[in-house]
This record gives C-alpha cells, sequence and structure tokens, in this order.
C-alpha cells in the first residue's frame, strides 16, 4: 500500500514490487528468533517428556498417517478450502477490481482495513466454535464461502468505496 501511494506506476512495476519480497526478510527473522529462543508451552513440554518416557511409542508421520489417515486427509481437505477462499477474496478480488477501473491504492487500502476487521473477528469465531461446536461453525463458513461470489461480485461492481470493502471485509470474514 504504501509502495503504491509513493511510487509512480513505472517505478512500482520496474522495480518496487521487489521491496515486498524484500521485506519478507524481517518476517523470517522472526520466525527463526520464535523457533530458537522462545520456550514451548509448558504443557507441551510436559506431554513430550511423557512421550520420551515411553520409547515403544512413535508419533512420526508416518506414523500419524498410518494411525489417524481420515483424520489428517480431512484437516488437509478443510485447509484447503479455507486457503482457496482466502486467496479469492485476497488475489482474485484485487484482479478483479483492477480489470474494473479501480485504483490500485484504493484497492489495498480496502485490504489492509478487511486483514485488520479479519484480525479482530478470528477469536471471536473461535469463542463462538468453542461455546457452539467447531462443526456447525465451520458448516456455516462453508455456506457461506459457496455463496460468497453471488453477492460480492456484484457488489464490486456497483464501485462504491464502502460496498466495495464490505464485500470484502465479509469474504475475510468467512
Amino acid at each position: 500500500l504504501v509502495l503504491s501511494r509513493t511510487l509512480t506506476e513505472e517505478q512500482f512495476l520496474s522495480w518496487g514490487w521487489r521491496i515486498g519480497f524484500w521485506l519478507s526478510v524481517v518476517i523470517v527473522a522472526i520466525g527463526y528468533y520464535i523457533r530458537t529462543r522462545v520456550t514451548d508451552a509448558p504443557i507441551f513440554l510436559e506431554v513430550q517428556k511423557k512421550v520420551e518416557q515411553e520409547e515403544h511409542v512413535r508419533y512420526g508421520v508416518l506414523e500419524v498417517l498410518r494411525r489417524y489417515p481420515r483424520g489428517v486427509f480431512t484437516a488437509m481437505g478443510l485447509r484447503f478450502a479455507e486457503n482457496i477462499m482466502y486467496y479469492l477474496v485476497v488475489t482474485f478480488s484485487i484482479t478483479y477490481l483492477v480489470v474494473n477501473e479501480v485504483n490500485t491504492a484504493e484497492i489495498l487500502g480496502y485490504m489492509v482495513i478487511a486483514h485488520i476487521v479479519h484480525m479482530i473477528v478470528i477469536p471471536l469465531i473461535g469463542g463462538l466454535a468453542d461455546r457452539i461446536g467447531r462443526k456447525p461453525v465451520y458448516f456455516i463458513g462453508a455456506v457461506l464461502a459457496g455463496t460468497w461470489g453471488f453477492f460480492a461480485f456484484p457488489m464490486f461492481d456497483t464501485k462504491s468505496p464502502v460496498v466495495i470493502l464490505l464485500a470484502i471485509c465479509i469474504g475475510l470474514v468467512i
């Protein structure tokens, strides 16, 4: 967003877009710090110690796949669907809106706001899943994800900033 607002389109297309990739070094450094310096939760350490004491128990990837194939592949499928929805909302929305002559900087501003809403809503939906169960919450999310495009793209076509932002926020919340 900052780059698209401060650079000309020519500058952004020739070299500016690379800056985001270089900034990922910061994320890698933070991840490295967390993996090497932050200790695991006490409950995890306790379970890990217990597993180490039971020499005959194995919990490697192949063992987990052998023992729990349905659970592993179900979880993989669910995450696959969630990722498709996320990237549809984020990536395809940008492309669709640019083709429909919405300013790129505006779209990126909408994305920042929508991601802030997304960040706030995630723990709220997690709390709802704790209260009523994960399956009903996931089912509602799946149904809404299947219908999002039918109302989002007409909302995008309005070219109204508030309506476009609402469509993106709804998509990320789903």
